[in-house]
């Protein structure tokens, strides 16, 4: 025999009594209309290639650890979601933090599908941000943000969880080109874009520089896709302005950088004209950190040859050829005729190669000289190029690019040598 025990039947509340009921009929009006996934995908295919504004929002893009993610937004699972049928989906907060080092909130999402009698409960955090300009307090306004973001976001990934990716996919891929456009309309796209996140307060700069373009006619269509995908993440909450356009980078030196474009180093204008006799010597003030030094490359005017060291070259025709002008110069009892420098072969082959890049870059050799004093590279008891010394002419031969603009600079005001 079986022993007697004592149970005792609870009988439901009201309340679940009548949720019992709900979700019972629920179910088995969902069984007596099965969905048709043939239609089903139509009609998501009609709703997501609506129009353009509505392919647009159907993905989102998000920058990742220097790569880009790409996914199907919260727009396209609210049509998923209208048009699959038999399935319920929401959200609700289940936790907000305002204080302490860590403010969030909580967001729970659940997607019920009746007909399989399936559902996905998903959680979500979000961390609550105080606005800059009110010290990082936080305020209703911050948390209503951080709490409609969550939600969006859970909503989504529990829809997504619960329809099929094989019916995700090719309406996402859909949406994608109708958003994109073609060729035909890539320059009205570009425009619109760029409009678009210009009133987000991100300018036209900042997008090139995203992009890694360096004009508006080099977007292309994947750049347009990319855009696009950029608004979406921004608009839904998944990512900040600055995020998805970082502040340009800057190198040690205080040059702006784009990715991809390299700054391009000024060169030594052609060679015009043999070097005279006149000429003066002088070297580059110390360098900042971060400036870009390169040797000065020109075509010896004499022998043609590309020389990267003007100092070393020995070239017969030069020297001959500055050997007769200061011959002649000596004969015609010149006033002030330059003094020969005492350092030997080594200083006389600076002094031409200056004479060379000053006449080449139509440079008088006192404005060089003057250049010298400017810049605490002479004294003001030397009134010659040939008194300073070979490695500060060397100096000068080196960094000729760097240096021209200043010079000319001087010239063009006549800044007198003392």
């Amino acid at each position: 025999m079986i022993p007697e025990t004592n149970t005792e039947v609870v009988q439901p509340s009201a309340v679940e009594a009548i949720t019992r009921g709900e979700i019972d009929i629920a179910i088995s009006t969902a069984r007596r209309y099965p969905r048709q996934l043939a239609a089903v995908k139509q009609s998501m295919m009609s709703f997501a290639t609506l129009d353009e504004e509505t392919a647009a929002s159907c993905f989102y893009t998000l920058p990742r650890g220097g790569k880009t993610i790409q996914g199907p937004s919260v727009r396209l699972a609210e049509i998923a979601l209208s048009c699959y049928g038999n399935l319920r989906a929401a959200a609700r907060v289940i936790n907000t933090v305002t204080s302490g080092e860590n403010p969030h909130v909580m967001i729970q999402a659940v997607a019920f599908d009746l007909e399989k009698n399936i559902s996905i409960s998903i959680e979500k955090r979000r961390r609550i941000i105080g606005k800059k300009s009110k010290g990082g307090m936080i305020d209703e306004d911050d948390i209503n943000l951080a709490t409609n973001a969550c939600s969006a976001i859970a909503f989504r990934d529990a829809v997504f969880k619960v329809v099929p990716l094989a019916l995700i996919k090719p309406v996402f891929e859909a949406a994608r080109k109708v958003a994109v456009g073609d060729a035909k309309t890539l320059s009205d796209r570009r425009a619109k874009c760029i409009d678009t996140f210009a009133k987000m307060g991100v300018q036209k700069d900042a997008v090139l520089r995203r992009l890694e373009k360096k004009s508006v006619d080099d977007i292309d269509l994947a750049d347009i896709e990319l855009m696009i995908g950029l608004h979406n993440a921004i608009r839904e909450g998944e990512v900040k302005v600055d995020e998805a356009f970082p502040p340009q980078a800057k190198t040690e030196g205080n040059v702006p950088q784009m990715p991809g474009v390299t700054v391009p180093v000024p060169q030594a204008p052609p060679v015009q004209a043999p070097a005279t006799s006149t000429a003066t010597k002088q070297q580059p003030p110390p360098e900042a950190a971060g400036t870009v030094t390169q040797a000065a490359v020109v075509t010896c005017h004499y022998c043609k040859q590309t020389v990267t060291d003007m100092a070393a070259h020995n070239c017969p025709e030069m020297q001959a050829a500055l050997t007769e002008k200061q011959a002649a110069s000596d004969k015609a009892g010149a006033a002030n005729p330059p003094p020969q420098p005492s350092s030997g072969d080594e200083g006389n082959d600076a002094l031409a190669s200056i004479a060379m890049l000053c006449e080449q870059s139509e440079i008088k050799t006192d404005t060089v000289m003057a250049f010298a004093k400017k810049n605490k590279l002479a004294k003001d008891t030397q009134a010659q190029l040939s008194e300073l010394a070979t490695s500060k002419l060397k100096g000068l031969i080196k960094n000729w690019p760097n240096i021209l603009p200043e010079l000319r600079q001087i010239q063009g005001q006549g800044e007198p040598v003392a």
